[in-house]
């Protein structure tokens, strides 16, 4: 059962989060937000810091994975299609989230702020997961791609990213899920020349 505060707060977060997906992030204020959750400015700043605050606390939960998805995820036998569905769930979540959302992110992220649009954040372990399911991939020939399982984590991030930013920049619609997949096939399984 949630404690006072932490309902308190998830009210704040969804109430602004709907009003900056429904409005924009520019258009949006932080009276728009107290009045649409039914509190004071300070009880605002009592959960956040700022507006941004919002968008970090979103891109935090969205990287989260449950604890269901996990399971599925781990019972796939297949070492690179775990790795695939790890990131699938998170290109996922911020699609669904929409461009201005994630467009938004990307800005707060580059005005060097606390929020950085990277996965990072979660630690070690998630880099410590990916690299594990690289390298039993590559022992499996799931993953054709010789390369040293640390760099081929370090492209896998840098391709989603790219491919998040021009989607969110571009705004060019297209599947952006179908798009990465494609990505990652060329990375991770090279055709051989022969």
């Amino acid at each position: 059962m949630a404690r006072p505060g932490e309902k308190t707060k998830e009210i704040i977060f969804q109430k602004a989060l709907s009003l900056i997906q429904e409005n924009g992030y520019d258009n949006v204020t932080l009276a728009h937000i107290c009045k649409a959750a039914g509190i004071a400015k300070n009880t605002f700043y009592y959960y956040f810091d700022s507006k941004d605050e919002i968008l970090i606390e979103f891109y935090r939960r969205s990287s989260t994975l449950s604890v269901e998805r996990m399971a599925y995820i781990m019972s796939i036998e297949n070492h690179y299609e775990q790795l695939w569905q790890i990131d699938r769930a998170y290109i996922a979540f911020l699609e669904c989230a929409g461009s201005r959302l994630i467009r938004q992110l990307f800005a707060v992220s580059l005005s060097g702020e606390k929020a950085r649009f990277e996965m990072e954040h979660l630690g070690d372990e998630i880099t410590k997961l990916e690299l594990g399911l690289i390298q039993k991939a590559q022992q499996a020939s799931q993953i054709r791609n010789p390369s040293r399982p640390e760099d081929l984590l370090m492209a896998k991030n840098e391709m989603i990213y790219g491919a998040i930013m021009r989607w969110c920049t571009m705004q060019q619609g297209g599947d952006i899920l179908q798009e990465i997949k494609h990505c990652y096939d060329i990375l991770f399984l090279p055709v051989q020349k022969g």
